[in-house]
């Protein structure tokens, strides 16, 4: 009786001991079947449509983590602000509540002054001067102070310069004053159309499309690639090529989750993320092309304009934001390289 007792014990410890020892789970880890190393799991969240060439770089970075890591690491992409808008992708990041997001360096403004210089008026000349930036020493430093506000950025990606898309066909710079332009929550952004005596109007991307059909705002600014995929173009009837401002995103982690992955996946995230930028380039540079053709297919008409007047309003507003988050030193640098 007393033998059975004790067999019958060692059995209910083998159970618990199996149903302990089965998996380990952390919300975003788990130990994988094959082997000791953990598998991981990210989301990336983007306020950018699926068919965008940013949204199109980060599925080549997914690819290229699974590769590297043999299926383990499992990155999921989350578009057109299903995670939420891009200022609670951020805010998310440094609560730890999100993973990775992709953000543009307007918007990051917000949270790292510093990154607002990237996104100044024309202050880059053309994509081979934005590479050397985000390549060069200029690029690092700002990735630094990211990272000190829990934003840990694993490569610049591209877009296209932003131009002006609006329903009465403006042909000077004196002909914007007083029209209604929606802009992101980006100051640089809204500081450009404020200079040109037009009305700045912030609104969240997903409002523009209705805020254009009630006349809430006349116009707006942006790339061509966004604007088609958006579909903006229904709702605008000039494209005026003012070519104001280059959209430079990084693709964030967030640096509390970061700093709880091991060494290895560090550095296999970091070196994916680096390739997907390369890649996302030429694709970026590509698809400006393709997309400005299709909005004219579309009937936008499309509007040449002196740019001499808009580069001489936007010199004070580079240099007096410099100045403000004492970067001037940084963008010194970005225009020596010219």
């Amino acid at each position: 009786m007393k033998n059975k007792g004790i067999a019958i014990l060692v059995i209910m410890l083998m159970v618990i001991l199996s149903a302990c020892g089965g998996s380990k789970s952390n919300g975003t880890a788990s130990e994988s079947d094959s082997g000791n190393k953990e598998e991981v799991n990210i989301r990336i969240g983007s306020h950018l449509a699926p068919e965008h060439s940013v949204v199109k770089t980060a599925e080549k970075f997914k690819e290229l983590v699974a590769e590297k890591s043999e299926g383990r690491i499992k990155v999921t992409i989350h578009p057109s602000g299903e995670l939420g808008d891009q200022k609670e992708l951020v805010e998310g990041l440094q609560l730890g509540t999100i993973e990775m997001a992709i953000n543009d360096a307007g918007l990051l403004a917000n949270f790292v002054p510093e990154v607002g210089i990237l996104d100044m008026p024309y202050l880059f000349e053309d994509y081979d001067h934005v590479h050397q930036v985000f390549d060069g020493e200029v690029g690092s430093t700002l990735q630094e102070k990211m990272a000190d506000k829990g934003i840990r950025s694993l490569a610049w990606f591209d877009s296209a310069f932003r131009s002006t898309f609006l329903t009465k066909k403006t042909e000077s710079i004196d002909e914007l004053k007083g029209i209604k332009i929606r802009t992101p929550e980006a100051p640089s952004v809204i500081e450009t159309v404020k200079s040109w005596d037009a009305v700045a109007t912030p609104l969240p991307w997903g409002e523009l499309y209705t805020a254009m059909e009630t006349g809430v705002v006349d116009g707006f600014e942006g790339s061509a690639e966004s604007i088609y995929s958006a579909k903006m173009y229904e709702v605008s009837k000039y494209l005026v090529k003012t070519e104001h401002i280059f959209t430079a995103l990084s693709l964030n982690m967030s640096d509390t989750f970061f700093k709880g992955l091991s060494e290895e996946d560090q550095k296999l995230i970091s070196e994916a993320a680096l390739e997907a930028g390369e890649y996302g380039r030429q694709l970026a540079m590509d698809l400006d092309e393709e997309y400005f053709n299709k909005l004219v297919e579309e009937g936008l008409e499309v509007v040449e304009v002196d740019k001499t007047p808009f580069i001489e309003k936007a010199e004070s507003i580079v240099d007096e934001y410099a100045k403000e988050v004492n970067a001037v030193d940084l963008v010194e640098k970005i225009r020596e390289i010219k």
